[in-house]
C-alpha cells in the first residue's frame, strides 16, 4: 500500500474521507491552508500531486462526526482496554472499531452524532493524560505513513469498521473528559481522586424532586463563561467552548439562563445542564450526575 492508493481509498465517494499531505516523517501540514479540506474533498489531481513523493497522509477529523481518540500514553490505552471488563459498550468498540498503531501508542476512530472539540485530555491535576481528542477541526496522521521515530503507522485491523457512539463517555470514563479550562466554580474543592482513574467508579447520587431546578439554582452559565463582552442589559457575546472560536459566537442571556453559538453548533438555546454535558462529551443524565455531587 502506497499513501496515493491509501489517499484515493479514503476520498473514495463511499466513504467520503478527505485527506491532506504531512510533511515527510513529520505531523505538520504540507500544504499552505488546509482548512477547506475539513468540509470538502480534494482532487484526483489534488491527491496525485501529493502523494507522488515522501509525503505523509493525515487523515481530517470532524467531518461527520469522525473522531480519534490518540493515546500516545500505552499504560493509558491498556487501562481503557481493562476498562471495557466493567464497560461492555467500551469493549464492542475496541473489538470492532478501526484501529491504527501510531508512532507512541494507538489510535481509536469513532464517529459521534457532531464532531466535538479537538483537545488533550489531564488528569485531574491538570497534568497532561497521554490522550487527545481529534475531531472538529483537528488531524491525524494515518497509514502507511512514517513516524519521525522511523516506524511505519499500521493498521491493526485492516478494513474494519468505524463504530458510531453517542457520546465519548459512553466509552470512556467521564472524569478522563473533564476539562480543567471549563470547570464550573464550585465553593468547595474536588475531593482528591482515589487510586487509578479506571478503578473510580461513577457512585449513583439519589436524584430526588427537583434536583435539576437546584442545580439550576447552585450553577450559573457565568460559572462555565467568561462574560467580559457585555451587549446590553443582562446580554453577553464569548468564545464558543464547543468549536475553535477566535471571534466571539456565543451569545449568554444572564437572565434567562440560556445561551448559543451564532455558528450553528447549539441547534437551539442551552441552560447549564446543556452547556456542561455539551462541553465534556455527557448525556444531559450524565451531566445531572456529575453536577449533583457538588450540590
Amino acid at each position: 500500500m502506497t499513501t496515493l492508493t491509501e489517499a484515493k481509498y479514503l476520498t473514495d465517494a463511499g466513504r467520503g474521507v478527505a485527506v491532506i499531505p504531512a510533511k515527510p516523517r513529520d505531523k505538520p501540514p504540507a500544504i499552505g491552508e488546509w482548512k477547506p479540506y475539513q468540509t470538502s474533498l480534494p482532487s484526483a489531481d489534488e491527491l496525485e500531486m501529493w502523494f507522488n513523493g515522501n509525503n505523509n497522509i493525515a487523515l481530517v477529523t470532524g467531518h461527520h462526526g469522525l473522531t480519534v481518540i490518540d493515546f500516545d500514553n500505552m499504560e493509558v490505552y491498556d487501562g481503557w482496554i481493562r476498562h471495557g471488563e466493567k464497560n461492555k459498550l467500551a469493549a464492542l468498540v475496541q473489538k470492532l472499531t478501526y484501529k491504527v498503531e501510531s508512532g507512541k501508542g494507538v489510535h481509536v476512530y469513532v464517529r459521534l452524532p457532531e464532531a466535538t472539540k479537538s483537545r488533550a485530555l489531564n488528569k485531574q491535576d491538570g497534568t497532561k493524560l497521554g490522550v487527545d481528542i481529534k475531531s472538529r477541526g483537528g488531524y491525524v496522521i494515518a497509514p502507511p505513513s512514517i513516524h519521525e521515530s522511523g516506524r511505519q503507522y499500521r493498521a491493526i485491523n485492516p478494513g474494519a469498521m468505524i463504530f458510531c457512539v453517542d457520546t465519548l463517555s459512553s466509552i470512556l470514563p467521564p472524569d478522563m473528559l473533564m476539562q480543567v479550562d471549563y470547570q464550573p466554580k464550585r465553593t468547595t474543592p474536588r475531593p482528591a481522586p482515589v487510586g487509578d482513574i479506571w478503578d473510580q467508579v461513577m457512585n449513583p447520587v439519589s436524584m430526588g424532586p427537583g434536583t435539576v431546578d437546584r442545580i439550576k439554582a447552585h450553577y450559573r452559565l457565568e460559572d462555565l463563561l467568561p462574560t467580559e463582552q457585555q451587549t446590553g442589559p443582562d446580554k453577553y457575546i464569548t468564545c464558543c467552548p464547543l468549536h475553535d472560536d477566535t471571534n466571539p459566537s456565543m451569545w449568554v442571556d444572564t437572565t434567562q439562563q440560556i445561551c448559543g453559538c451564532f455558528s450553528g453548533c447549539t441547534g437551539k438555546p442551552l441552560d447549564v445542564v446543556n452547556l456542561y454535558s455539551r462541553i465534556h462529551d455527557l448525556s444531559n443524565s450524565e451531566a445531572i450526575q456529575e453536577l449533583a455531587r457538588e450540590l
